[in-house]
């Protein structure tokens, strides 16, 4: 019996074309999991910080709200969360991490705090300029969660309602 070289190349090149699909499969599957495994680190991560800050939330918390008990100790704290979530803007806006991954664990912090009263009052409304990432990622999420038809904490209070929210929100 003979064997055709040429058949046996053809069939060689296709079996190696073949072999390249499924690594490159693999690739992209280990890749892919690779991404869920450091979003999961980048969460856990981050509710060790929200530890430090559990205080600060019981006070601004809008069902409970207690800003007439917030102190200078407690604006420190808040400039450090807002600060935290100009970190999370900037993550979002460069694709290191998404909404669905910060959406259901950080969501409702940061709406009670960017809608609760003494923060606006505080910082927010009167240092707008310097907060302009905290205006834009409200923006973005307020759509977000409006997309996926999910209520938004305080928005009788919204920063929607701010004077010049739609110049600070933009993306300039």
């Amino acid at each position: 019996m003979r064997i055709d070289i040429n058949y046996l190349g053809q069939l060689f090149t296709i079996l190696g074309g073949i072999a390249a699909i499924i690594g490159l499969i693999a690739i992209w599957y280990q890749l892919k999991k690779n991404k869920e495994i450091n979003d999961a680190q980048f969460i856990v991560e981050i509710f060790e910080q929200f530890r430090s800050h559990s205080q600060l939330f019981s006070k601004i918390n809008p069902y409970e709200i207690r800003d007439k008990n917030l102190n200078k100790k407690d604006k420190n704290k808040i400039v450090s969360l807002l600060g935290f979530y100009e970190s999370i803007y900037y993550l979002l806006d460069k694709n290191v991490i998404s909404f669905d991954t910060v959406n259901n664990s950080f969501g409702y912090t940061f709406f009670s705090l960017v809608h609760h009263e003494y923060v606006q009052k505080s910082e927010l409304a009167s240092y707008g300029e310097y907060y302009r990432t905290i205006f834009r990622l409200h923006k973005i999420w307020v759509d977000y969660r409006k997309s996926k038809n999910q209520k938004i904490i305080g928005q009788n209070n919204s920063l929607e309602e701010l004077d010049g929210y739609e110049i600070l929100s933009s993306k300039k």
